[in-house]
C-alpha cells in the first residue's frame, strides 16, 4: 500500500486500489466492493454530475477546498459545498450533488461525530449505493450513529497534519475515480 496513506491495519495489510470500484450491500448487511469497468451513462444522471464528492464539517472546508482544487488539477470533477459557513445550499442542491457523483470522500474529524448534516448525506450515499471513502484527517473515532454506519469500511489514515498530504490523497481519489493510472 502508499507509503504515507494506510488503510487502518485492522482492516488488513494491503489496500489494492481498482481502476474503478462499485459498492453492493450484501443481504447479511456487508459491503461488498469491487473492481468495475466504466460507469455506462444511461441519459438519466443528474445535471451537477462529478467524479467526487467531499463531505466535511464546517470546521474542515479549508481542506475540502484544498482537496477539490488538487483533484481538478488531476482532471477530476469535484463538488463541494462552497457556501456551507453561509448555508445557502439546499437540501436538494447537496441530494443532486451526491447522485451525479461517482464516489464520496468522507473527510472525518471529531466535528463530524456532532454533524447531522454530514449523517444524512452518508446515508444518501449509502441508499444510492456510491462507494464512501472515509479519511480519517484527525485522530478520533466515529461515535454514537457514525460508529454504526462507519463500521464496516475501510478508513484511510490521512492524520496527522492532512493538508501535507492532500497531494496523496488526490492521487488516491483520482484512481478511485478511474482517472489516473494505477501505478504497477
Amino acid at each position: 500500500h502508499p507509503a504515507m496513506l494506510d488503510v487502518d491495519e485492522s482492516l488488513g495489510d494491503a489496500f489494492a486500489i481498482p481502476e474503478t470500484i462499485s459498492c453492493e450491500t450484501r443481504a447479511d448487511g456487508y459491503r461488498d466492493w469491487r473492481a468495475a469497468g466504466p460507469r455506462a451513462r444511461t441519459g438519466n444522471e443528474p445535471r451537477m454530475s462529478r467524479d467526487v464528492f467531499i463531505s466535511f464539517a464546517r470546521g474542515d472546508r479549508e481542506l475540502a477546498a484544498y482537496l477539490a482544487r488538487k483533484l481538478d488539477e488531476r482532471g477530476v470533477s469535484a463538488w463541494y459545498d462552497a457556501t456551507l459557513a453561509a448555508e445557502v445550499s439546499t437540501e436538494a442542491e447537496v441530494d443532486t450533488a451526491i447522485r451525479g457523483a461517482g464516489i464520496v470522500a468522507l473527510l472525518f474529524s471529531q466535528d463530524c461525530n456532532r454533524s447531522d448534516r454530514m449523517r444524512r448525506e452518508l446515508a444518501v450515499a449509502d441508499s444510492q449505493g456510491k462507494p464512501v471513502v472515509p479519511l480519517l484527517i484527525e485522530a478520533g473515532l466515529p461515535k454514537g450513529g457514525y460508529l454504526h454506519l462507519l463500521a464496516d469500511r475501510n478508513w484511510i489514515q490521512a492524520q496527522p497534519e492532512p493538508m501535507m498530504r492532500v497531494d496523496e490523497l488526490a492521487d488516491l481519489l483520482a484512481r478511485l475515480a478511474g482517472k489516473l493510472a494505477i501505478p504497477a
